[in-house]
């Protein structure tokens, strides 16, 4: 054993303990680091606070341009007057605000649209208030927790009223664009996602096929028979669903939730149709085969 002040080698060690009386201090004491820290900020701060200006001046700029886009595109519905109401402006500053703050963290182009359909005509007080909620809601979500909601809409809350031939389709694009990426949402994700308003958090029993059975029973009023051979992809859909819901929970959305969910479900479709749609008309360019491009074009319709 050592005793106070005495160096002795560690056995089968090359290191050395020491044993000591009173204090020890190794490297730079509190008033040197004090120092050192207010030197790096009076050197650093006057550049970091130039760059977070910059970085605020671009966030903002992208925010306006596309909202200025928006406008221009959809004047025909807009009512510009709508701008001069305080709690329009109001919103419109909330979102300058969020996307200050976080830039491309956060959606930019569903929170231009919101701010674009709060601007038209004939808008009822119900409307407007689920508009002005799910702006506030939007800049508390990451992208990718948003993708919850178009999930859930998608297979709860509407049901594609398609050509038999065309349901089984879109459900592969449902599966493949929103359901996959929630492989890693868990169910306190889904709890906190719940309690910025967008819905409220359920954590219940999910049966066997529950929402494979509730599309047969919907389609049915809709004479279409419905089994999982024929609808291959539906059936795998619901199945993923389902699967989500018992480690997640189940999610049923708010107003403000559904509006958001619709606008992110229709935003990607958009995307996709165009996509499809160049395709179809480069098939039928080459080949000439007009009722396959007819055919293909009526599920975008």
């Amino acid at each position: 054993m050592l005793s106070d002040n005495i160096t002795q080698k560690l056995n089968g060690n090359t290191g050395t303990s020491i044993q000591i009386a009173g204090d020890l201090h190794l490297g730079m004491d509190a008033q040197k680091c004090t120092e050192l820290f207010q030197m790096l900020m009076q050197e650093n701060f006057p550049k970091l606070v130039d760059e977070a200006a910059e970085k605020v001046a671009n966030n903002i700029k992208q925010l306006e341009q596309v909202f200025v886009d928006g406008i221009a595109q959809n004047r025909g519905s807009i009512e510009l007057g709508k701008l001069a109401e305080p709690d329009v402006q109001s919103v419109i500053f909330a979102a300058l605000d969020a996307t200050a703050k976080k830039g491309g963290k956060i959606n930019i182009g569903l929170l231009a649209e919101l701010l674009c359909k709060r601007l038209e005509k004939d808008m009822i007080d119900f409307d407007e208030l689920c508009i002005e909620s799910a702006i506030n809601i939007i800049p508390r979500l990451t992208n990718k927790l948003l993708r919850v909601l178009p999930s859930v809409y998608c297979m709860k809350d509407i049901v594609p009223t398609l050509e038999a031939d065309l349901i089984d389709m879109r459900y592969s694009w449902i599966e493949h664009n929103f359901l996959d990426p929630l492989s890693d949402v868990d169910r306190e994700k889904m709890v906190f996602i719940a309690s910025v308003g967008v819905g409220s958090h359920l954590g219940i029993t999910v049966s066997d096929n529950e929402t494979f059975d509730r599309m047969k029973q919907f389609y049915a009023t809709k004479s279409i028979n419905i089994d999982s051979a024929r609808f291959p992809n539906m059936y795998s859909a619901c199945q993923k669903y389902d699967t989500f819901r018992r480690i997640a929970g189940t999610l049923t959305l708010s107003p403000a939730g559904k509006l958001i969910g619709d606008m992110i479900y229709s935003q990607d479709f958009a995307k996709y149709s165009r996509f499809c749609r160049h395709k179809i008309l480069s098939h039928w360019k080459t080949h000439r085969i007009c009722t396959i491009a007819k055919k293909d074009e009526a599920l975008f319709a």
